[in-house]
C-alpha cells in the first residue's frame, strides 16, 4: 500500500469519525468533544483534495443560504 493509499483510507475513517461524532447532541458535548472535532477538521482540511460545490439552502420557507462545502469531506467553506 503505498502513501496516497494510506492517506485516503485515513480521510475516510476521518470523514466517517467525525459523521458519527456529528450526532452527538450539542448538550453532551464537552471540550475534549470540541478538541476532537478540531483535531478532525484541521486533517482534513490539510489532506483532502477538496472538490468544492456551491449548493442553496432553505432554512425557512422565505429565507435561503448559498454554502460552499466539499464532496469528499463534506468542511463547508466561507462564501
Amino acid at each position: 500500500m503505498n502513501n496516497d493509499e494510506i492517506i485516503n483510507d485515513l480521510l475516510i475513517a476521518v470523514s466517517s469519525a467525525k459523521k458519527c461524532l456529528s450526532l452527538i447532541p450539542e448538550s453532551r458535548q464537552t471540550t475534549e468533544y470540541s478538541d476532537l472535532i478540531n483535531r478532525l477538521n484541521i486533517f482534513l482540511l490539510k489532506y483532502c483534495s477538496h472538490e468544492i460545490v456551491e449548493d442553496y439552502i432553505d432554512l425557512t420557507p422565505d429565507k435561503g443560504k448559498t454554502i460552499k462545502y466539499c464532496l469528499h469531506c463534506m468542511n463547508t467553506f466561507d462564501v
